[in-house]
């Protein structure tokens, strides 16, 4: 790790090349480049990857795999307008919850009264990345286990004379946002986000080779497949009916 001054392409290539430098590391034994595909990294003509070829031509640049993953997640989900408009409800789910002190302190005050309270963290949304879809995995199951405290709090903000009617309005339409199809959306996407992230974070570990990508990529297309059969969808379908049962 190490700290950077310019986030531009120039400065981050005199970063690298000062680093190289001081660890006698000569810039000519560079085989390839691996980063996303942001233009300062990435870029043809000027970003750090054509910096770096043009000193070294055999610095090859390969998109990162890791990132690859979370972009494919992204447009799968932007394609699909069941996973869109859920992952919608959920990020006005956390504005609603979260970006209000009133609110978040009556949230809080209705899963201190649940039975299954832990600690406030562990019982607090998350805003969505844009960027690291697979991560969203951690507040599908976060909202799994909050979901019932969620629609008492929205029921509560409905009935309770010391809110607006601009928030009442809202807790309304959330609340009648989060039905059956929500849930199951929400088993469904909990399940596949979680085998995708922890493929994203095998494919950043250090001591990652292409054998052992290559061979955790085709597991996790052998799960998803078998997300897709009949007696997967079931128990989905059958988790999802469970959840819609707590919530109402």
């Amino acid at each position: 790790m190490v700290a950077v001054s310019q986030l531009n392409a120039e400065g981050l290539y005199n970063s690298l090349t000062s680093l190289l430098k001081k660890h006698d590391l000569p810039i000519d034994n560079i085989r390839g480049q691996g980063y996303d595909g942001c233009a300062t990294m990435s870029g043809s003509y000027s970003g750090l990857q054509s910096r770096v070829k043009q000193t070294v031509p055999s610095a090859y640049f390969v998109h990162c795999y890791a990132h690859r993953l979370n972009l494919v997640i992204m447009d799968v989900c932007s394609q699909n307008i069941f996973c869109r408009n859920f992952f919608g409800v959920v990020q006005n789910l956390y504005s609603f919850i979260e970006c209000s002190t009133k609110r978040h302190g009556l949230f809080q005050q209705v899963v201190r009264s649940s039975n299954n309270c832990g600690s406030s963290k562990s019982h607090s949304l998350y805003s969505l990345s844009t960027t690291r879809w697979s991560s969203r995995a951690d507040n599908c199951m976060v909202l799994k286990n909050i979901l019932p405290a969620i629609m008492k709090t929205l029921k509560r903000v409905e009935t309770e004379t010391t809110f607006d009617v601009r928030t009442a309005g809202d807790a309304v339409a959330l609340s009648k946002a989060i039905d059956f199809e929500f849930c199951l959306c929400l088993q469904i996407m909990h399940e596949l986000l979680h085998l995708c992230n922890v493929l994203s974070q095998s494919l950043q570990a250090e001591h990652m080779n292409i054998s052992a990508a290559s061979s955790q990529i085709k597991s996790l297309i052998c799960e998803v497949e078998e997300l897709r059969s009949v007696s997967a969808f079931d128990k989905q379908w059958h988790d999802a009916e469970i959840l819609a049962e707590s919530i109402n």
